[in-house]
């Protein structure tokens, strides 16, 4: 049983380890970070706006350039394959590092097929009824 836990711990690092190399930042980001007031007010007042189908393109046209973009991986650990992209429009973050707690995020991420297509909206650190 040790064995398996151990072996598992190792393959979630490694694949931690792959997925955290492939961030792509695109613009210089420091510790603790807070978004301009206008870029916050844009993120908060028209993600909702974001439709399934959007491209990147009419994305960037509502609430502008993505701070990073990841890519997103299945769920299963052992014959892992990317199956779409992630954009992160970020608020707020204290920290690049720990839990999402930790980080003190706000941010809103948008999740893309590998087509480029938006098919999800999330959002957390921001109660939108509160902007």
């Amino acid at each position: 049983m040790k064995l398996a836990s151990i072996v598992f711990l190792i393959i979630t690092l490694a694949a931690y380890e792959i997925s955290a190399s492939e961030i792509v930042e695109h613009r210089p980001i420091s510790y603790p970070y807070v978004a301009s007031v206008e870029r916050s007010e844009r993120i908060k007042n028209s993600y909702e706006k974001i439709q399934a189908g959007m491209t990147p393109e009419q994305v960037k046209q509502l609430i502008g350039e993505p701070d990073q973009t990841r890519p997103m991986w299945d769920r299963n650990i052992f014959k892992a394959k990317q199956v779409g992209y992630f954009h992160w429009f970020i608020i707020q973050r204290k920290s690049d590092k720990g839990s999402q707690n930790d980080r003190g995020e706000k941010l809103v991420q948008v999740s893309y097929d590998l087509n480029w297509r938006v098919f999800r909206v999330d959002h957390w650190g921001f109660d939108e009824r509160k902007r």
